[in-house]
């Protein structure tokens, strides 16, 4: 029970501080901070409000109370929105106790009557180790020891308040050294210990990767392999009897080229995403009639397999930014996925919804297909990561979906799955509705539209152009002799 507990806590503040592209090690750097700062905050609580109502004459730790509560405070509540200036805010926020500290030294008269407040000052420096940035620990260090020279030097011409005596002295210094030390020395520890689990964690990412690598270059091969074959004997076919090939062989060339295109385009994207270099072209229009546009193309693919697809927007019409070009690779990947895992008579619903609370706006794509077994659908986004034939996979590289993630995220939105096996399965692409882009007309947007569904509408088509076999008579078939 008490661990199903601490698991849930840990769950619920693991999501207040997480954000789409925050990674493990990162987010332990947050998690550590925020706790720390916690634990600050209660620390200094129970001791301020102790000394406000027992030894009401410490003004000085009372006021010095209330500053740390305050500051402590506003950490908690601001670290959760803070994410590329992270570290430069807890860098300040970690300067800021440290100087109130020393004020707070001084006005009591010294290292020697500090009440345990220089060690809390350095365990500050100590707590700055999550950050993962030595300039800054070391940093935080000099101008602790600064301070602390400085304090010193002027030990002798300072003045020790009357309410505090040496007993009152020496059992809050008791206190404060002792807790603030158990608080630097649990958080370091973790934080240490944490790193290491995740650098195992790493360590076995890698290696799964490696080989997911070596087996995607399998399957690369095979995926290059099978259309080029069928190009090179098109080509053969066409050259010897061009009047009987020529139609259907070009065709055959065309739809293999744009497979091949296609597949091509999506490990370009992936590297262009890797490196920074794919950049977002927002644009302000109706996504809605974008939408219905772009699922409207693939009904033909839909009508040849006997397939319903359906577009039911909530909203007619949701104007906001959004990148057309990148839309039409979550909505080509995402529907070109829908229709091949989907058997003839099933249906396929592209349903939109506004969150105007949360600004918002989710595309939702369900499908009736096989489904995803549970044991597969936490890998789904992973690059090079397949799902086995076993479920009827109809194959491929294993690039479109963690392509469709990336890009998603990149537009600072996030995307999720629901299947159950047997039923069918959904995605959710949410995305944040702005309006800050230049307006354009959205008729305009199909002079934009690539050709990127036009390759993905060509592989769907081609997976059932082979011909049927159901009128053949094993007279019929050719011999072949195994030797």
């Amino acid at each position: 029970m008490a661990k199903s507990f601490s698991a849930n806590i840990n769950k619920k503040i693991e999501h207040l501080l997480n954000y789409p592209g925050c990674g493990n090690i990162e987010l332990s750097s947050r998690k550590a901070m925020w706790l720390s700062t916690l634990y600050g905050l209660i620390h200094v609580f129970i001791l301020t409000f102790s000394f406000l109502f027992f030894v009401p004459e410490l003004t000085i730790l009372i006021q010095y109370g209330f500053t740390c509560l305050f500051l402590l405070i506003s950490a908690l509540m601001i670290t959760p929105f803070f994410k590329r200036f992270f570290k430069h805010y807890f860098t300040i926020h970690l300067l800021l106790l440290m100087l109130v500290t020393f004020v707070t030294i001084i006005r009591l008269g010294g290292i020697v009557t500090s009440v345990g407040l220089i060690v809390a000052c350095f365990s500050f420096v100590l707590l700055s180790i999550p950050l993962q940035s030595v300039s800054i620990t070391i940093s935080l260090f000099v101008i602790y020891s600064i301070f602390l020279i400085a304090v010193g030097y002027a030990g002798t011409s300072l003045s020790v308040p009357s309410q505090i005596t040496p007993l009152r002295n020496s059992i809050i210094w008791m206190i404060n050294t002792l807790s603030m030390t158990a608080l630097s020395l649990i958080f370091v520890v973790d934080f240490i210990t944490q790193q290491n689990k995740f650098k195992k964690l790493e360590a076995n990412k890698q290696k799964e990767l490696y080989e997911a690598k070596t087996k995607l270059f399998t399957n690369i091969t095979h995926e290059f392999r099978t259309p080029l074959t069928i190009i090179q004997g098109m080509t053969d076919l066409i050259e010897k009897q061009p009047e009987e090939w020529l139609d259907e062989g070009t065709w055959r060339i065309r739809n293999n080229s744009s497979i091949l295109l296609r597949l091509i385009n999506q490990m370009l994207d992936i590297a262009r995403i890797e490196t920074g270099s794919m950049h977002v072209h927002l644009k302000q229009s109706d996504i809605v009639s974008y939408l219905g546009y772009l699922t409207e193309l693939f009904s033909s693919v839909a009508h040849e397999k006997n397939i319903r697809l359906v577009f039911l927007p909530e909203v007619s019409q949701v104007v906001m930014d959004f990148d057309p070009d990148k839309l039409v690779h979550i909505v080509s990947n995402l529907l070109s996925n829908a229709l091949k895992f989907t058997p003839e008579g099933g249906s396929i619903d592209v349903k939109t919804s506004l969150n105007v609370k949360e600004d918002l706006f989710t595309i939702q794509i369900t499908d009736t297909g096989k489904g995803i077994p549970p044991d597969h659908i936490n890998h789904v986004f992973d690059r090079f990561y397949q799902v086995e034939n076993s479920y009827g996979s109809v194959g491929g590289s294993g690039l479109g979906l963690a392509l469709v993630k990336e890009i998603v995220e990149l537009l600072s939105g996030n995307i999720s799955v629901e299947s159950q096996p047997a039923k069918g399965t959904t995605f959710y692409v949410n995305l944040p509705v702005t309006r800050n882009a230049e307006k354009i007309d959205n008729e305009k947007f199909r002079e934009l539209f690539s050709e990127q569904v036009s390759a993905a509408i060509h592989s769907l088509k081609f997976q059932k152009s082979f011909p049927s076999t159901k009128n053949i008579t094993p007279e019929d078939l050719p011999t072949l002799l195994i030797v």
